[in-house]
């Protein structure tokens, strides 16, 4: 499985590469388009007071609750009382 998605993103790029400007333009409208659909799928499925995890670029663990979700977006309270606003893509459900 992960072979075959390097293989699609292999030819993805060289097709991405003989295209003119408008036809990439076209393609980042429906990635675009695609990446909000998933956020908003993923926030739909988070709800307040849920106990969330935030895994940082720096390797860090934010752990919270959620306080507030918006359409695309969620706010997180953390234990140590930090506010976040973050996308729903972002966070796990702690167990």
């Amino acid at each position: 499985y992960i072979m075959n998605k390097k293989n699609l993103v292999a030819k993805t790029s060289e097709l991405i590469s003989q295209m003119d400007n408008d036809q990439i333009n076209q393609i980042i409208a429906a990635i675009n388009s695609t990446r909000d659909l998933n956020m908003r799928a993923k926030t739909n499925q988070l709800n307040v007071g849920d106990l969330v995890k935030l895994n940082m670029k720096s390797g860090k663990t934010v752990v919270g609750n959620i306080f507030k979700v918006n359409q695309k977006t969620v706010l997180v309270k953390t234990t140590l009382g930090e506010k976040w606003k973050v996308s729903g893509t972002l966070l796990s459900l702690v167990d």
